[in-house]
């Protein structure tokens, strides 16, 4: 006589393939189930039944996404604190500290507000606005470094009172994408020339040697 299939361990290997598709937790948990009573009937049975290797691979398949799913909800999680915490460079004004995310790459724009009574990166000396028309191209690194050098070094000299030549002045300029979407506002900032964590506010007495 033919061996009958277990429905459930036809059933479980379904749910685990479904899984990946709709309802990945709640799909993945009923494979395993399924998988799991598929092959305690296929036992009872005396293995009339066939489908064991159906069960085992569904409930394989249900694992697999619920570790999937852990993952994916974690690095969710984790996207959205980074988020949540960090803003971009336009969000910085005089008197601001912060820490920024990179010195290069996508996240080079963005940065995260600390007291500055916290050890931090750099602290905002001014900002301004580059002038350009709406439409415009953008000018280039090179351009903007030269208007930003200049400008911030002004606002430097205003903000603090005076010289420190442990300090160098830094800024941010719209890239590319940036201005295309309509930004053009520079942000001049000081941080230490050693690579060191700044103390302290500088605004009550350091002005910064010019750099790019």
């Amino acid at each position: 006589m033919a061996q009958t299939t277990e429905t459930l361990a036809i059933w479980s290997l379904v749910l685990g393939i479904i899984s990946f598709v709709v309802c990945p937790v709640v799909g993945a948990i009923a494979a395993i189930i399924t998988g799991t009573k598929g092959k305690k009937a296929i036992r009872n049975s005396g293995y009339a039944k066939s489908g064991a290797g159906m069960a085992t691979a569904g409930q394989i398949l249900g694992w697999v996404n619920i570790a999937f799913s852990v993952i994916g909800i974690g690095l969710a999680v984790a996207i959205a604190v980074f988020v949540s915490s960090h803003k971009s460079y336009t969000s910085l004004n005089p008197g601001d500290c912060f820490n920024r995310t990179s010195s290069g790459g996508v996240l080079s724009s963005l940065v995260k507000h600390v007291s500055c009574d916290k050890p931090h990166q750099a602290e905002t000396v001014g900002a301004f606005d580059y002038p350009a028309a709406s439409g415009a191209a953008w000018p280039g690194v090179a351009e903007l470094g030269v208007a930003a050098n200049q400008r911030c070094a002004t606002m430097a000299r205003d903000y603090v009172s005076s010289p420190d030549p442990s300090l160098q002045l830094q800024y941010f300029y719209p890239l590319r994408p940036a201005w295309d979407n309509g930004v053009r506002k520079v942000v001049c900032t000081v941080v230490n020339g050693d690579g060191s964590k700044l103390t302290g506010p500088v605004g009550a007495g350091h002005v910064p040697s010019t750099s790019g």
